[in-house]
This record gives C-alpha cells, structure tokens and sequence, in this order.
C-alpha cells in the first residue's frame, strides 16, 4: 500500500470519521515559525495537524487555521492532553475546552477532530480515568469528534474497560521513528 497525504482511516466513533493516515507533526515547532510552516505544510497537501498542550502551539497552529483558505472541514486536528496535573475532571475538562478554543483560529464552530492522552501510562495509568473521563464529557457534548490514547500498551487498554463508557478508544497513536 502506497501511502499519500490523501490516504486516510476510517475511525470507530460515532458517527464514523476518516482521519488522514499521515500528518504533520508540530513538536517542538512554536510562535510565528509554527503557524508559517502549518501554512506551508497546508500549501503542500497536509491536512492532519497534530499538536499537544504540552508543545505550547496550539495557538499558533489555530493561527493558521484562521488565517487558511482551506475550509476547516477539510482539515484534520489532534491534540494531546497535558501529561502532567491538574488531575481532576472537571480541570482537565476544562484544558481540553482551552485547547479546541486555541487550535480553531477564532472559528465559530470550535472542535478538534482528534484528543488523545499523551503518553498514556506515564505515571503507571493512575491518572488515565481522570483524563479519559474528561475526554468522554468533550465527546459527548461534540467538541471532540474522537477520542483515544498515545503510545498506550496491551495492558493499559485492557484496564480501561473497567472505567471506560466509550469504548474502544477510536485511537492509539503511536511514535514511528525513522
């Protein structure tokens, strides 16, 4: 199978959506160089962007979404919840409400297509049903369209399943290196 900027997946969430197998990945890209090169990379073919809150570009990477041609349906954006605290629902509710504010360029119809928990299982799991039940409540209420995990094993999907009432995570983002 040849892959192409045009290649996509069709996700398990409801309704199904189809996320483009290849994007643009933003770390450790910031500020103003950051919203050029999503402008360029969008110029080029891309439309899967992927940030997290941890690489503090959100805002930029919304910046170029606002500043595009490209309608936003056409366009494809993850993020990534914080790894680190606050971890307690509501607070992380609220992070992921700040990034989909960030990450739409002042849009009216604000949402990410993608969320996932970054580095699933970095603190051992403790915290993935707080974040997980967070994700949930942006799923549900629409201002995420799917919601997964990155970089999760065997081991932490399957202990989700005691917690989790959307299952299975739509994603499992993981790191290729070349």
């Amino acid at each position: 199978m040849t892959l192409t900027l045009a290649s996509t997946v069709t996700l398990s969430n409801s309704p199904s959506t189809t996320q483009p197998r290849l994007g643009w990945g933003s770390w450790p890209s910031k500020g103003e160089t950051c919203a050029n090169s999503v402008l360029t990379a969008i110029s080029e073919g891309y439309r899967h962007f992927d940030s997290a809150q941890a690489y503090k570009n959100e805002e930029a990477i919304g910046k170029a979404v606002g500043q595009t041609s490209v309608p936003r349906s056409e366009l494809y954006l993850t993020s990534k919840i914080n790894a680190s605290p606050p971890f307690d629902v509501n607070a992380v509710y609220q992070s992921i409400v700040e990034s989909v504010k960030k990450m739409s360029g002042g849009k009216e119809d604000a949402y990410l297509d993608l969320f996932l928990i970054h580095g699933a299982a970095v603190d051992g799991g403790k915290h993935n049903k707080i974040q997980w039940q967070a994700l949930e409540k942006a799923y549900k209420e629409g201002i995420v369209k799917a919601i997964g995990v990155s970089n999760a094993g065997k081991g932490l999907i399957e202990d989700m399943k005691e917690y989790a009432q959307v299952w299975p995570p739509h994603v499992n983002q993981i790191e290729v290196c070349h």
